[in-house]
């Protein structure tokens, strides 16, 4: 991002007035406002252009390193997605429920309703499942019960 620096006021010897390169930075990009404060606590009240190529690459680098984390969230979010497994009736896909969190073999899995049953039972008898994974098998047992073929894919 461009920080827009015409309005800055600079003294006769063309230096500019850290606190007001400091405003057009918080008001223009607020996200990197901190790190640029941090910098420029070390820098005098005027700034030749060395000083400010300074500041404003602590302020570039700072962007960068937020939108990195930011990308690597959403990353992170789409993998924990993705490995969540889903069971629907074939007939009704609005109908689906969450059954586990691996990633199967599979795309999907075809289940007849008491193959069905079957899975859901072995799953239950895990041991490394939490309360809640085993709530969510149990909802989808009773919702898909009268399903006659149920399948169950990664992700949504």
């Amino acid at each position: 991002m461009q920080i827009n620096l015409n309005h800055v006021q600079r003294d006769s010897s063309n230096k500019w007035l850290a606190s007001v390169v400091l405003d057009a930075i918080q008001y223009q990009d607020p996200e990197a406002f901190e790190a640029s404060c941090r910098v420029a606590g070390g820098l005098n009240q005027w700034l030749d252009d060395d000083e400010l190529e300074t500041l404003l690459s602590a302020h570039e680098n700072n962007l960068k390193q937020i939108r990195q984390q930011a990308e690597n969230e959403q990353l992170k979010k789409n993998k924990e997605e993705s490995q969540v497994l889903y069971a629907y009736d074939k007939t009704n896909k609005d109908l689906k429920f969450a059954v586990g969190r691996t990633v199967l073999d599979h795309e999907k899995i075809t289940f007849t309703s008491s193959q069905f049953k079957n899975w859901i039972q072995r799953q239950l008898e895990r041991n490394d499942i939490t309360v809640s994974q085993r709530e969510d098998l149990l909802a989808a047992n009773y919702w898909l019960a009268k399903a006659e073929q149920i399948t169950i894919r990664n992700g949504i």
